[in-house]
């Protein structure tokens, strides 16, 4: 017998638009098992694909075309003769040895013909331009052991606007890189044979210049390869066929960098997180001509603050902090401090930050068994500076080397070093450095404010692609370094051709008579309408993982709402439902017990609809319905 999990908030006051879906596919799916069993009195007629379709959302807003820019006449002609009517379009021909795409057939004919704007915008190039990519390395390594040989991006992206800063025979260059691997130029670089070696001492942006401890690193420039920007062009202009317009077509990924994110917006997501909306941008070859993508961005991110108010924030009481999960929200995060310029305040770097990555709380290694979540009071060092050297708090420390007087030593600790070799810092003197993405799952509430904010209609982020995320990502005349690559962004999204077709209609019962409504917005529903067909409800249930007070009354009232719709239903069974009540400071573990027992003895007792009150919107509870149902009962879910 089967069980199809169908999730509600509560059933017992579905009002009928409310419900419509969830009839829907009550109808559907009583149908669809006695399509199964055809010995049934109520088989399904020829018509019942219609029962299927849901409670589809497609909304189609058409604005005026007046003044909007027609699409591109060359582009549009070499398209047009790619239509091949009549051709062969089977799979027949299909072959690895040469890979070649079927042609289009032909255009669509039917509805109203429309002109459509997209959020890509032309990209031109200067006659005879020419591009050069070289390799990169750097001496000492930038990669880390302990991150799997990740670069250092932050430390690599200054190295390299250090070296194009600092030599002047890579002036005017122009240059765009992986801050990895590869460098790209608009300009050959004076290579000594096959290489060039450059020295760079390391300095942050802040500072006026490198300390006398900088590092020096040496980079090597090597390997260089040309790209004619006329063979990419010809590539595109090229007819299908032609396998080889003089383009190399391994992927080259010199034209497709992200810019990065930029958010211009926030929103306080609670938890000590925010919500930014921004913009990404992605290269895509087309007919005739390049085109830049760009699209809208969502993320949570940390704010940048001060780090123990973002824990305040995040936990609100730092006595429970290991209950609530602290050490992994900033764990890994970039932080800053500058406290050590109180102790030299004429120190010509005076004001530059240093900036740590945060790897947790104090807590016992190898060789000194430190406190738990010490703080700046419970945690004692040896400090070599000392005369003599002996053990000293945290506390202490920064009182007597930086003639800092910490304002919360009690709260805890951060560790900016490592497990075998820490650095406590206390989290008051420390900032969260900006634009760090919040990379783990939001709960719940997050998540419904995310999506509250990120969805805005077409229009309106037409309007922001094109007057913030643009000149914003640097697609722009002012962009010196897309001036030297002899690169430019036409300013106009381009348009295309796009066909609104004709709404469909859907036949419902009107007393005795079949009726069709056409549908509104791309939608419809079942309100003050019945199926045309209303199939009989048998052998379902309900189950309650919350103690809700479904009574008799509210079941009388769903079957109410069944009837309405044209549908027949039997008495649940049991009557009073299935009970699993997941209690509140359970763990999940207990929960997952609790669901699975439920659906188990639904399965046992028949039920082939089974209908679920969930507690609350709470994405575990749901996840973990979804996956016994699907998984392991093997049966549909709809919710």
């Amino acid at each position: 017998m089967e069980i199809s999990a169908i999730v509600a908030e509560d059933v017992g006051i579905l009002p009928p638009a409310a419900a419509g879906v969830v009839l829907h596919k009550l109808q559907a799916d009583v149908e669809a098992g006695e399509q199964a069993a055809p010995e049934e009195e109520d088989a399904a007629g020829e018509d019942a694909g219609a029962a299927f379709l849901l409670k589809l959302k497609v909304e189609i807003k058409t604005q005026s075309t007046r003044g909007l820019q027609q699409p591109a006449g060359d582009v549009e002609q070499r398209e047009n003769a790619l239509i091949r009517p009549g051709e062969d379009i089977s799979l027949s021909g299909l072959s690895l040895d040469e890979f070649t795409l079927p042609s289009r057939p032909s255009f669509g004919t039917n509805g109203r013909q429309i002109v459509l704007r997209t959020n890509y915008f032309r990209v031109t190039t200067k006659p005879g331009a020419e591009i050069f990519r070289y390799e990169m390395g750097f001496s000492p390594s930038l990669s880390d052991p302990e991150k799997k040989n990740r670069t250092n991006r932050r430390k690599a992206r200054r190295l390299v606007e250090l070296l194009f800063l600092n030599n002047p025979q890579l002036h005017g260059a122009g240059f765009a890189t992986d801050y990895s691997k590869f460098i790209v130029t608009a300009q050959k670089l004076p290579l000594q044979g096959r290489e060039i070696e450059l020295q760079q001492r390391y300095y942050e942006a802040e500072e006026s210049g490198p300390r006398p401890n900088a590092t020096n690193y040496k980079i090597t420039i090597s390997n260089e390869r040309s790209f004619p920007i006329q063979q990419l062009l010809d590539y595109i202009s090229s007819p299908p066929g032609v396998t080889s317009a003089g383009f190399d077509k391994k992927p080259e990924q010199f034209y497709d960098y992200p810019v990065g994110e930029r958010p211009y917006d926030n929103i306080n997501l609670g938890k000590g997180l925010i919500f930014l909306k921004g913009f990404y941008t992605s290269i895509r070859t087309s007919t005739l001509r390049v085109l830049v993508n760009i699209n809208v961005a969502n993320a949570a991110f940390y704010p940048a603050m001060n780090l123990l108010g973002l824990m305040q924030l995040h936990t609100g009481n730092l006595a429970q902090a290991r209950a609530s999960g602290l050490e992994a929200f900033i764990r890994l995060l970039k932080v800053s401090h500058n406290y050590i310029d109180m102790k030299k305040p004429g120190d010509p770097h005076s004001g530059v930050k240093r900036v740590k990555t945060v790897q947790g709380f104090s807590r016992p290694n190898a060789k000194v068994k430190f406190p738990i979540m010490g703080n700046a009071n419970t945690i004692k060092f040896r400090c070599e500076e000392l005369n003599p050297p002996r053990e000293i708090t945290v506390s202490a420390y920064f009182k007597q080397k930086y003639k800092v007087s910490l304002q919360k030593p009690n709260d805890p600790c951060i560790n900016v070093g490592t497990v075998d070799k820490p650095s406590f810092i206390p989290p008051e003197l420390l900032t969260v450095e900006p634009g760090q993405q919040y990379r783990k799952r939001l709960n719940d509430q997050q998540t419904r404010q995310m999506i509250a904010f990120a969805v805005r209609r077409p229009a309106e982020n037409a309007r922001r692609i094109v007057e913030v995320g643009a000149p914003m990502m640097g697609l722009s005349e002012n962009n010196t370094n897309l001036v030297t690559f002899g690169i430019k962004v036409l300013p106009s999204m381009i348009t295309v051709r796009g066909r609104i077709l004709p709404a469909g209609s859907v036949q419902y019962k009107v007393g005795n008579i079949l009726k069709p409504f056409p549908t509104r917005g791309g939608s419809w529903d079942v309100r003050d309408r019945a199926f045309s067909d209303g199939k009989h409800l048998r052998n379902w249930g309900f189950i309650k993982f919350a103690n809700n007070e479904i009574n008799r009354a509210d079941v009388e009232q769903f079957r109410k709402i069944l009837g309405a719709c044209g549908m027949r239903s039997d008495e649940p069974s049991p009557p009073n439902g299935f009970e699993a009540f997941l209690e509140r400071g359970e763990a999940e573990e207990v929960w997952d017990q609790k669901i699975q027992q439920g659906l188990k003895e639904a399965h046992s007792r028949g039920v082939k609809i089974l209908l679920v009150i969930l507690p609350d919107a709470n994405a575990f509870v749901y996840s973990r319905i979804k996956f016994y149902a699907e998984n392991k009962a093997g049966v549909s879910e709809q919710s």
